[in-house]
């Protein structure tokens, strides 16, 4: 599946959360390109472009399955917590 990247449930959600449980994302990574994602509801997002050095401690083979994966999970749009967006 390639690099991913974990995070804990307690961080903020700058990246966004899965929508259905709220939850941290792991982090796949195309080339450069960064996607949350939440594998138990089998959903997807954009985060960033070069936002974490991880990929380049992958290759092209790493990068063509992080993809083959994010094409079978729904593409979404985040939830992120709307009482941080006023602060």
């Amino acid at each position: 599946m390639g690099t991913v990247i974990s995070f804990p449930d307690k961080q903020d959600d700058w990246m966004g959360l899965c929508p259905k449980c709220r939850k941290q994302p792991d982090i796949l990574n195309v080339e450069r390109n960064h996607y949350g994602v939440c594998h138990k509801h089998k959903v997807a997002w954009f985060v960033g472009i070069n936002l974490f050095s991880s990929w380049q401690q992958e290759d092209e083979i790493k990068w063509r399955l992080n993809a083959e994966l994010l094409d079978n999970y729904l593409r979404v749009k985040p939830y992120s917590n709307p009482s941080k967006l006023t602060s």
